[in-house]
């Protein structure tokens, strides 16, 4: 029997952010992974990103605490603020925010220098320039929507919707740990540190076909380094990536297991395996 493809609108959403190659559809998975463990882990995320799975594992029982590792400080200082004292404010921001193609070019336009303005002009640039990236040669205003009607930005933005994500997180602030920094240097870090789960989802930057280099403004990473940063932990961990030639030798040469699992990709609906590695994929179950 064929695994089954899991669908992003199965789960609320827990993230403030609209994320390119978010892990939405990966939760199911990553849900009977953490039910392996004898008791809910630690999760960390080093590639955090949007952070959508970290999230759902902590707010449905299946993580006792989140570490958040992020490089690019424009997503960090986000998850910094939603999980501090000032995410009030962020999200009072976010709910009186009408969002006009002049407001949302002057919060783009803008240099805030403190972390909720920096925040909140993230948010703004997420959810209405172009597919939500975030790389900064993306500040172009999303003009048209699904079959190239005119877009409404109010509705993008849905500030209530925003408000109240922010709000939610801000509730567990007590089980999650922000990190802005160097996601193979915390794998380093952290070798030996047991009690952990490690959730490995770079940016897909491997070949040069690869997405990341697209999306992400840090999408350079040393890929050698990181898989032999992976193989050499003491807990538990996986990562997910295309399945690619490049991908399945990186893991070979670190003498890590692969195994396929599907997913119904969002630009077309197309259905394509994607890769777990890992050093134990038994959880997974038969394909």
């Amino acid at each position: 029997m064929p695994r089954p493809v899991y669908f992003t609108n199965q789960f609320p959403v827990y993230s403030p952010f609209q994320y390119p190659g978010g892990k939405t559809w990966f939760i199911h998975w990553a849900f009977k992974w953490l039910d392996s463990f004898a008791s809910p882990p630690h999760i960390v995320e080093p590639f955090a990103g949007g952070g959508s799975t970290s999230l759902a594992a902590v707010f449905n029982g299946r993580a006792s605490h989140a570490t958040l590792v992020e490089l690019d400080p424009q997503v960090a200082v986000v998850w910094r603020v939603v999980f501090s004292d000032r995410a009030e404010q962020l999200a009072r921001m976010c709910y009186t925010f009408n969002a006009t193609r002049d407001n949302a070019e002057a919060v783009i336009a803008s240099s805030p220098t403190d972390d909720v303005g920096r925040a909140f002009r993230t948010i703004v640039r997420n959810r209405l320039c172009f597919a939500g990236i975030l790389v900064h040669s993306n500040t172009t205003i999303r003009l048209t929507g699904k079959n190239k009607s005119p877009a409404d930005l109010r509705k993008l933005f849905n500030a209530p919707e925003r408000a109240r994500i922010i709000k939610t997180l801000y509730t567990a602030r007590d089980r999650f740990t922000v990190v802005e920094g160097d996601a193979i240097a915390e794998l380093e870090r952290r070798r030996d540190e047991k009690g952990l789960a490690w959730f490995i989802d770079p940016p897909y930057s491997a070949d040069k076909s690869g997405a990341g280099s697209k999306l992400y403004e840090y999408h350079a990473i040393d890929h050698a380094r990181l898989f032999s940063a992976m193989a050499r932990l003491r807990s538990p961990a996986i990562m997910t990536y295309d399945d690619s030639p490049t991908v399945l030798a990186l893991s070979a040469g670190a003498g890590l297991g692969v195994d396929r699992v599907p997913m119904r990709t969002a630009a077309t609906k197309e259905i394509k395996n994607e890769l777990v590695i890992g050093r134990d994929l038994r959880w997974l179950g038969p394909a």
